[in-house]
């Protein structure tokens, strides 16, 4: 009866000691991988754009810039170790911007691309973090057409030129390329993707009366999140987010407000996206993220153009923040 009294006991505490240890175990990752997270992210201070990094709740913000000149539209390398980024730095006064490249604390700035062209929008770096594509038009006339380009981060060799469009963001196996471009010559966007060596166009949203831009694609590659003015369409400002298979189908709308959204980043884990709220009414930007599910709404600090990165992929991030709810737009509790 001792015995197995004593055998009971010992059980009950060794099963007490291991869900302990899983418990601790499982909240120890989620804080680490909650510390680890960084976002860059752009904002003014006066009359020049800046690149802030800060923690993926807004804290701890820190200008990577420190300069007098325009920086923006910033991206991390995959490793983590670089950010790309625009710039108009020793030009003249027409902001002839080129694709810069700095490491992750600021310094070692050095261009990429040196054209008489206007290379704008978020650059997007290759899987293996040796090329970046990026978004280049005529610097005399911003509203002529944009043609995608990709180099190499050594610029080591001559821009390749891969198609007709711009917003490029490259699939996770490398392969391919998300980007809009205009639909029939009109002013409304189709979201297409094509091989990364320029073949194989396929226009994916075919919205006869919509803007559809700014695609990402999910760390699985089976997703695209983008931003669209449907179901309203034509020149209305008022864009929300959207997520659809890589075909093009199974469409889902996960935000309802009266502003801008726009998609920036899909979190590593899957489960987030990383984006930015323009008002167009009073011209403010916020960063905030959003589950893909539609749910889960946080807002993270003042800014625009955020991207994400996570040194351990493989953790669960758990998110601190304020959260807010998305009927007619963005209520914060």
């Amino acid at each position: 009866m001792e015995r197995a009294n004593f055998l009971k006991a010992w059980f009950i505490d060794t099963f007490m000691i291991i869900i302990t240890v899983v418990f601790l175990s499982l909240f120890l990752v989620s804080q680490t991988a909650l510390a680890s997270g960084k976002i860059v992210f752009s904002k003014f201070l006066g009359d020049y754009s800046q690149i802030f990094m800060t923690d993926e709740n807004g804290e701890n913000q820190i200008n990577l810039s420190e300069n007098k000149v325009n920086d923006g539209n910033s991206v991390w390398s995959p490793d983590g170790k670089y950010i790309a980024f625009i710039s108009d730095k020793n030009q003249n006064e027409a902001r002839k911007y080129e694709i810069y490249i700095m490491d992750a604390d600021g310094s070692h700035r050095r261009r990429i691309t040196n054209d008489q062209s206007f290379d704008s929008y978020m650059p997007s770096f290759s899987p293996d973090g040796r090329r970046l594509a990026f978004a280049r038009t005529a610097l005399q006339n911003v509203n002529s057409s944009y043609r995608i380009f990709i180099t190499n981060v050594n610029g080591g060799q001559n821009d390749k030129f891969v198609t007709d469009g711009y917003m490029p963001n490259w699939s996770p196996d490398g392969t391919k390329i998300a980007f809009c471009k205009k639909a029939n010559l009109s002013s409304y966007l189709d979201i297409c993707v094509i091989d990364s060596d320029g073949q194989n166009l396929v226009n994916i949203t075919n919205s006869p009366n919509s803007v559809d831009a700014y695609p990402i694609w999910s760390p699985d590659g089976k997703q695209i999140v983008f931003t669209s003015n449907a179901p309203l369409g034509g020149f209305s400002q008022i864009f929300n987010l959207y997520r659809m298979d890589a075909n093009g189908g199974n469409v889902m709308r996960l935000t309802d407000g009266n502003e801008e959204y726009d998609s920036r980043t899909w979190l590593p884990n899957g489960q987030y996206i990383l984006f930015e709220i323009w008002n167009v009414f009073d011209n403010t930007h916020k960063i905030a993220m959003i589950k893909t599910d539609g749910s889960d709404l946080r807002i993270i600090c003042d800014g625009s153009n955020p991207s994400w990165f996570d040194p351990d992929f493989s953790k669960q991030i758990t998110l601190s923040g304020k959260l807010a709810d998305t009927w007619g737009g963005i209520k914060i509790k």
